[in-house]
């Protein structure tokens, strides 16, 4: 049975409006199969069409939009809308998870014109508010490499101090530049 879309909207001081969404319509299969395919996600390569579309209906994942004003006679042919607003997509965060005890936390990707904006550690707020909703949830793991990237005010920090400040995880094990990390459910006072 699937569970209803959630949805996040924000808006930079600038004006630019984004949405997160776990809405499986308006995922762009070619900007993810792209996203696959790119030296960034080393870890996965290009997919066929079908084998695309049975992962995404077969997993949870957080599509990051731009809420452009774009004009739908000139948009891209993969542009979709919401709320009538065009959506350009601009990064994603997948779990595979039986959405009761467990979440991998996989494919996170923000387009590069976008880093530096707070949009990971938002992505990131989406995850982590979706698997605290999890009733029964035991673990939530996710392997990374461990190496350095800007956070939102530009600062260099690791992969792994990323993934610890915004969800809290620690590491389990390192192993030849590959490190899994992982949490178990936070405890919810009443």
């Amino acid at each position: 049975m699937s569970q209803p879309a959630q949805y996040w909207e924000k808006t930079l001081d600038d004006g630019t409006g984004f949405l997160i969404s776990s809405a499986r319509d308006l995922l762009d299969a070619p900007f993810i199969n792209d996203v696959l395919a790119s030296e960034e996600i080393h870890w996965a390569e290009r997919m066929k069409s079908q084998d695309l579309e049975f992962m995404l209906d077969n997993s949870l994942t957080f599509g990051l939009y731009n809420k452009a004003a774009v004009d739908f006679n000139n948009a891209p042919p993969n542009a979709s809308s919401w709320k009538g607003k065009s959506l350009k997509q601009i990064g994603l965060a997948r779990l595979i998870t039986d959405r009761t005890t467990f979440a991998y936390l996989t494919d996170v990707y923000i387009d590069k014109q976008y880093r530096s904006l707070g949009l990971g550690r938002w992505l990131m707020a989406a995850v982590e508010e979706t698997v605290d909703a999890m009733p029964n949830l035991r673990r939530v793991m996710l392997l990374t490499s461990g190496g350095a990237g800007p956070d939102a005010e530009g600062n260099v920090k690791t992969k792994i101090r990323f993934y610890e400040d915004v969800l809290g995880c620690t590491v389990f094990q390192a192993s030849k530049g590959l490190v899994c990390m992982g949490r178990g459910r936070k405890q919810v006072l009443y």
